[in-house]
């Protein structure tokens, strides 16, 4: 840093002064032109006053500068922190904030395991199929719920009045009646469904869920039935109007299932076990149960076991259900075994409402219980017993496989055979026609000459277990059996099917009966094809023709031919 310069005593004092005061400019320049920063560390002395004149020609000594400030310690960089750890996995028993999503996308997320998401697609299988992984899924803290669902409409042509909008098991009006020589057309919303399906918090490698279905088929008291038979009683009838646009709401399914490490248990109302109910449902248009087909659900205490391997998956179960007759006091005993190839699939449509990919597949399924029937009497005081039960095989078959990336020509067959007593129940609406006979009327008397026969207080539902006129009690021995064939057409990928099948139940034991041979039945059949299309990813169409041939104990064959048309939307 240069010093201030000193002042030239020679020159007169306004030059002198001038001087100075130029000098003291030139000194500050160059003062900053060195930087701010020797500026800040250096102690600038004041410029000093010009000597006033006359006084000697001495030279100012230095000022001595004054001591720098001492330079402030620079601090050391920061050290570098270490980049922040990876996320863990998601954790289903960690609260998550309340959202919108998918199956699919919870098993993504690893929110559920993979073992959550097979069975929550085995519980949606039968009314979404391949749809489930993407049904819609809320979740709310620890808690997801599954809302599934289809609004369906049909349109049915029947060539006789038999049938108000299923066939079922029902009985075809014989010929030479009004309703056996007359058609009809209904138009339908009721088997439109719903339901939700709940997963709960659970332990690791534990899963609680509980499912609750319903749709519009619920029995309403005095239902329109007009299938040309018994009059019904006067004011107990809905009109048609009220039957179709006004339906009750019923309940599918409601049961909840814990899924542990060692056995699996389900408790509530869901598919009966014989025939594997629910798995092995045909390809259809026809409203299941169709005729010959094990189809039903009632209440349960049902424990199982899944045993994988890598070819082979085999599943146990045995279950305590409602029994078919409360007042036997007995519990209903079904029991089973499904063995399934899962590297040998096919594609498979259970009703019109579900295609997914299924495995080659077999189960054995058996079902045993009791009977207590009051004796045949118009006052009873005592019970005739009588146990039933049945089998049933159950079989799926791809003949030309198929799998997720490709449906396109896959074919496969859908079989069932079973053979029981005392099981009407597990079919839809099959009575086949057998009842009870009329008791003997009582002695005639002055004021009664022509006495009505008493009713007999069966306490059981039709078609299960009936007594003779001697007054023995049977069983109703019946054997059914059908064989559904699907294929997917090439070039569609899967969206569009056709079907085919043939359905048959026969009545064993006639013989035992005392019957009216003109309303009992032998056998009831139906012969059945058609297609389905895809029009959106939520949109199904399907059309199918049957024909439905009953035979009578009498030998006379009764004919219904069938067209339908059903749409779905599925949610």
């Amino acid at each position: 840093m240069p010093h201030p310069p000193a002042p030239d005593s020679k020159l007169p004092p306004r030059r002198a002064l001038y001087m100075v005061m130029t000098r003291q400019i030139a000194w500050l320049a160059a003062s900053l032109c060195l930087g701010s920063t020797a500026v800040a560390q250096t102690a600038v002395a004041p410029p000093q006053p010009p000597e006033p004149p006359g006084t000697p020609d001495t030279k100012t000594p230095d000022p001595v500068p004054a001591p720098s400030a001492p330079r402030a310690a620079e601090a050391p960089p920061p050290p570098m922190s270490p980049p922040p750890p990876a996320a863990p996995p998601a954790d289903p028993n960690q609260p998550r904030a309340t959202a919108f999503t998918t199956l699919r996308l919870l098993r993504e997320k690893q929110v559920l395991t993979e073992e959550e998401y097979q069975a929550a697609l085995r519980d949606l299988g039968e009314p979404l199929g391949q749809r489930a992984s993407d049904a819609n899924t809320f979740v709310f803290g620890k808690w997801s719920t599954t809302i599934y669902g289809f609004a369906e409409a049909d349109f049915m042509y029947h060539s006789t009045e038999g049938f108000n909008d299923f066939v079922g098991n029902q009985q075809v009006p014989r010929p030479g009646t009004f309703a056996g020589d007359h058609g009809r057309t209904t138009f339908t919303a009721r088997d439109s469904r719903f339901g939700l399906r709940v997963k709960t918090p659970s332990p690791a490698g534990y899963s609680f869920t509980a499912n609750l279905e319903a749709d519009f088929l619920g029995s309403e008291p005095g239902i329109f039935q007009n299938t040309g038979g018994t009059a019904p009683t006067p004011g107990s009838t809905n009109s048609e109007a009220a039957f179709f646009s006004n339906p009750t709401l019923r309940i599918r399914h409601a049961f909840f299932k814990a899924e542990t490490p060692i056995l699996d248990f389900t408790v509530g109302q869901t598919w009966n076990l014989i025939g594997w109910q629910g798995t092995y449902i045909p390809a259809v248009v026809q409203w299941p149960g169709v005729v010959g087909e094990l189809f039903g659900r009632t209440v349960q205490a049902r424990v199982g076991k899944t045993i994988k391997t890598d070819p082979l998956t085999v599943e146990l179960a045995v279950a305590a259900l409602r029994p078919s007759q409360r007042d036997s006091s007995i519990p209903n005993i079904q029991a089973g075994a499904r063995a399934a190839l899962t590297k040998w699939t096919g594609i498979h449509t259970s009703f019109l409402t579900a295609t997914a990919v299924q495995p080659l597949s077999l189960a054995i399924t058996g079902d045993t219980r009791t009977f207590k029937v009051p004796e045949f009497t118009a006052d009873p005081h005592a019970v005739n017993k009588a146990s039933g039960g049945a089998f049933a095989v159950d079989a799926f078959i791809p003949i030309i496989p198929g799998t997720k990336d490709k449906k396109d020509n896959a074919l496969a067959l859908t079989a069932e055979f079973a053979r029981g007593s005392g099981i009407a129940d597990q079919y839809t609406a099959a009575a086949n026609g057998i009842a009870n006979p009329a008791l003997p009327p009582p002695t005639a008397t002055p004021q009664n000459p022509n006495p009505a026969s008493p009713a007999f207080p069966a306490r059981i539902d039709p078609g299960l277990a009936v007594y003779d006129a001697s007054g023995a009690l049977h069983l109703v021995k019946t054997q059914s059996w059908y064989v559904n064939g699907e294929y997917y057409v090439p070039g569609t990928e899967g969206r569009l099917g056709l079907f085919a099948g043939y359905y048959r139940l026969d009545v064993k034991n006639l013989g035992d009966f005392t019957t009216n041979p003109a309303a009992a039945r032998k056998s009831i059949a139906m012969i059945e094809g058609g297609a389905f299309v895809d029009a959106t990813q939520a949109i199904r169409i399907g059309l199918d023709y049957a024909q439905i041939r009953d035979t009578y104990q009498d030998g006379t064959l009764a004919k219904d031919w069938a067209v339908q048309s059903s749409a779905f939307f599925f949610f």
